[in-house]
């Protein structure tokens, strides 16, 4: 009998460490609205998606990022009626084991034409990486989209040393960053590295690259020069579309 009940422990805790999402989306991502020139200002009413958590009842982390979005437009989410806006979050979402949490995201088009990315990004301890889900919008009348950078322009690798102990005790300080970009990327990019919950933390800007080749190394400081926690921490290149998460861990 104990060790049944041992055995069971082990279970319970398996899967609670090993925690996943299921994300079903029923409709085409890539949205389309009406045409900015004939509609004039419109409110575009996204279709439902639903997340599922398949271990025990926990609480994610839950961030909405936008990229590209024309100024005067503004992008919300809802669920069972309780709306929020961008730049609102993080959010603190329960989700129950096994059952689907329903999301829909509601776009304001107001004084121009235009397209932007967007991202669904949830994050928690016993997620072996961020789950991300990505969409896109655009008016009929859009004038073009960006093109799609090409896995031979940019690739973002994961750091090294990780874990890494910037306290020292025999591991290395830092841990670097690396990255693959274009020259003409450069300039207009940075590397973001985000706490688990989805709070940025730290901005690496005026990034250099040798032969389309760079690096950054962090120290485990934050914007302010202060040490953060240990823990478990994110990072992408932001102003390159589509750029992933990675997952990173600083351990004291």
């Amino acid at each position: 009998m104990k060790k049944l009940l041992i055995f069971l422990f082990v279970v319970f805790c398996v899967n609670f460490l090993f925690a996943d999402l299921e994300v079903n989306i029923p409709f085409d991502p890539n949205q389309v609205g009406p045409a900015y020139s004939t509609q004039g200002n419109y409110v575009y009413y996204g279709e439902t998606f639903y997340v599922t958590n398949t271990a025990v009842t926990d609480t994610f982390y839950l961030n909405l990022y936008a990229y590209g979005i024309p100024s005067p437009w503004n992008i919300y989410w809802c669920h069972e009626g309780t709306c929020s806006y961008l730049g609102w979050g993080p959010w603190d979402v329960v989700l129950e084991e096994n059952v689907e949490y329903d999301i829909h995201a509601n776009i304001e088009v107001s004084d121009m034409a235009g397209s932007f990315d967007y991202q669904f990004v949830f994050n928690h301890p016993s997620l072996t990486d961020s789950v991300v889900i990505d969409f896109s919008f655009r008016t009929e009348d859009a004038s073009g989209i960006d093109e799609l950078v090409t896995e031979e322009q940019i690739k973002l690798y994961q750091n090294h040393p990780n874990p890494f102990n910037p306290s020292g005790a025999g591991r290395s300080p830092t841990t670097t960053i690396s990255y693959n970009l274009k020259k003409e990327k450069v300039e207009n990019t940075s590397i973001e590295i985000y706490n688990i919950k989805g709070q940025l933390i730290k901005t690496f800007t005026n990034l250099t690259a040798s032969n389309n080749f760079g690096f950054v190394q962090w120290n485990g400081k934050d914007n302010d020069g202060e040490k953060v926690n240990s823990g478990i921490f994110f990072y992408k290149l932001n102003g390159v579309k589509n750029s992933p998460f990675k997952k990173m861990v600083l351990m004291k």
